[in-house]
């Protein structure tokens, strides 16, 4: 499997080595997606940045998927790849364009580069 924007384990594996130092804060796509609220909720917290009950309505709206594909500063078009914009479907699980042959791929790629770390993603 070839990967753009590599070494894709590499980061993620740095990340969650660093996931319990007081300055990380380490969020799942899967959190934003289901409770946004909490979410925001808890990097405000993290942040030291109070989060008014008022301000959070708007808050959640802007970064509602619709609105974040419409911002032309996030979803940038910068290469062959990236032709229509690096925020796609703003979904969790069932790409269309991964087959399960591909999905297979995938998941054995995915055991193999995190046999030695207890990192797990969230389902779909």
């Amino acid at each position: 499997i070839s990967v753009i924007y590599c070494p894709y384990w590499q980061h993620i594996i740095d990340g969650w080595k660093h996931r319990n130092d007081e300055n990380v804060h380490f969020i799942f796509y899967e959190d934003l997606k289901y409770d946004m609220e909490n979410s925001l909720r808890k990097l405000s917290a993290f942040l030291g940045k109070p989060l008014k009950d008022e301000d959070l309505p708007k808050l959640i709206d802007h970064l509602k998927f619709e609105n974040v594909k419409k911002n032309s500063s996030i979803n940038v078009k910068f290469d062959e790849f990236s032709k229509n914009g690096l925020v796609r479907r703003g979904k969790v699980g069932g790409n269309p364009e991964i087959t399960k042959e591909v999905a297979r791929k995938i998941d054995e790629w995915s055991k193999k580069n995190l046999k030695d770390f207890d990192i797990v993603f969230p389902h779909c």
